[in-house]
């Protein structure tokens, strides 16, 4: 669960980069994602001669514990000597990486687990009231956001049924912030519940 950032660098002795494309391949038993669209720019002298850099951040959050193997990645630009020169395309692949995961104790084979520095947990009832009447909705709205995660590897919410009790889950709203390189991840979750038996009904609280 914990971020691994992995920089992908292109150099060149070049003057200027343009159509760079790289795809990211999938790693069995992690995810793989570009969090960041922006890009360190920098130089660096080898021997004399002057190299132009272009960083590209990528994230791996691995999911599940022992020896991971991320594939090789294809990438492709072109690069010129200056205004008005001729770009040449290039291509390459980077090598395969591997990376040994290990799960903290107390973690249970399967149960998916949120690493991160902050994470916050908002929640409403709507409305507030535990007297309705038949065909009344209740609606869960559960609002979390972590450090260092994307929106999409935060879980769903378990969803209560019960016999007269209909359980509606919506569509989750899944938002990713980046400052500066720091990602927040935020997962915006609805459940609605509408009583179609008179009686008495009770929800389960939600552990996190």
């Amino acid at each position: 669960g914990q971020q691994v950032t992995l920089y992908l660098d292109l150099k060149t002795t070049g003057f200027s980069f343009s159509d760079s494309y790289f795809n990211l391949p999938e790693v069995t038993g992690a995810f793989l994602m570009q969090i960041d669209t922006t890009t360190m720019k920098a130089t660096e002298n080898v021997d004399g001669e002057t190299w132009q850099i272009v960083r590209y951040p990528i994230a791996l959050y691995p999911q599940t514990a022992g020896q991971l193997e991320i594939p090789p990645i294809a990438v492709r630009f072109r690069t010129s000597a200056g205004f008005g020169s001729t770009s040449i395309p290039f291509e390459f692949q980077t090598r395969p990486l591997q990376l040994f995961a290990r799960s903290p104790a107390g973690v249970k084979d399967g149960e998916l687990l949120v690493t991160t520095t902050s994470f916050e947990l908002d929640y409403q009832w709507q409305p507030e009231t535990t007297t309705a009447h038949t065909g009344d909705a209740y609606t869960l709205t559960v609002t979390r956001r972590a450090r260092d995660i994307s929106a999409m590897l935060l879980p769903p919410l378990p969803v209560f049924r019960a016999q007269g009790l209909a359980a509606y889950p919506q569509t989750p709203e899944l938002n990713d912030k980046t400052s500066r390189g720091d990602l927040t991840g935020e997962r915006i979750d609805r459940i609605i519940w509408v009583a179609e038996k008179s009686g008495s009904y009770a929800i389960p609280g939600i552990r996190f």
